[in-house]
């Protein structure tokens, strides 16, 4: 990975990349063979945003959405399915007062979410965290998942 001054040369590159074909922060660090924050810190010392554009909902993935949530599936399952954080989904689903079956279901058995969390909580008592104190980590980090009452201390 390329570290030190950039060179004319490099600094056209990057507006390209960014500028004409529009181009992640990351992809233009693995185009450049330069460290992420490297390419972001350039990006603003040339006057450019290094800040990712949004992608705008369309209709369909709003209905999908809507039509997802009332199945009961997670923000974190929707997410995983359209492509979109589960915040960005959250936010959507406030934004058009979507709203599920339940207020806040709990994460299907099976689902992808509920996976992960399990997975985690796995991970950290492996590694000697306490049972209690890993379930209230995983908790605050992936509210989807609702592990409690699924899982003993």
């Amino acid at each position: 990975m390329k570290a030190g001054r950039w060179s004319k040369a490099e600094e056209d590159r990057l507006r390209r990349l960014r500028v004409a074909q529009g181009l992640s922060v990351s992809a233009c660090a693995r185009e450049l063979d330069r460290p992420k924050g490297a390419v972001s810190a350039k990006l603003s010392k040339l006057g450019l945003t290094t800040q990712e554009p949004r992608s705008t909902w369309t209709d369909d993935e709003i209905a999908r959405l809507e039509a997802l949530r009332a199945e009961g599936l997670t923000y974190a399952d929707i997410g995983d399915i359209l492509g979109r954080t589960s915040e960005s989904c959250r936010s959507m689903a406030g934004n058009r007062f979507i709203r599920s079956r339940e207020a806040d279901p709990p994460a299907p058995e099976g689902s992808p979410a509920l996976e992960r969390a399990l997975e985690r909580l796995d991970r950290l008592t492996a590694a000697g965290m306490a049972r209690t104190a890993a379930l209230a980590m995983i908790e605050r980090e992936m509210p989807d998942a609702r592990l409690r009452g699924r899982v003993s201390c």
